[in-house]
């Protein structure tokens, strides 16, 4: 749980933009999803039947509808139903995926999505998503 509130203080980015994200021992085919935010360590996926938590997946953006490799990582926490809190705030159930190792291109693209910042690196990274 230490590891959920530590992340939670972390920078964040409303993302919305679909993502495909399947087990790394591909037990079951790639899904398409929507990542709801993003930070530098991971992101959170809208999701109606969760991935356990532990479990390594991979995650590939969605750029002119084909999924382009991303980054690796592992389900930190899931949340398996809406959650409705005070003032009307809503929380959709889903995961949280903690990304591991993160390669100099990715780490470009997050910098570029949550924090806004130019690395220099755009020529030669992937593309990213439209945001």
């Amino acid at each position: 749980m230490r590891s959920r509130a530590r992340l939670a203080r972390s920078p964040r980015a409303l993302l919305r933009h679909p993502v495909y994200v399947s087990p790394l021992d591909a037990s079951v085919p790639p899904r398409r999803l929507i990542a709801e935010d993003i930070s530098l360590g991971g992101m959170f996926v809208r999701c109606g039947d969760e991935l356990p938590e532990g479990t390594l997946v991979t995650v590939d953006f969605e750029v002119h509808g084909l999924p382009v490799p991303f980054a690796r990582g592992r389900v930190l926490w899931q949340r398996a139903d809406l959650v409705v809190e005070g003032r009307g705030r809503w929380r959709p159930p889903g995961f949280a995926v903690v990304f591991f190792p993160v390669t100099r291109r990715a780490r470009a693209l997050l910098e570029r999505l949550v924090l806004g910042v130019s690395s220099g690196l755009e020529a030669e990274s992937a593309p990213g998503p439209s945001v």
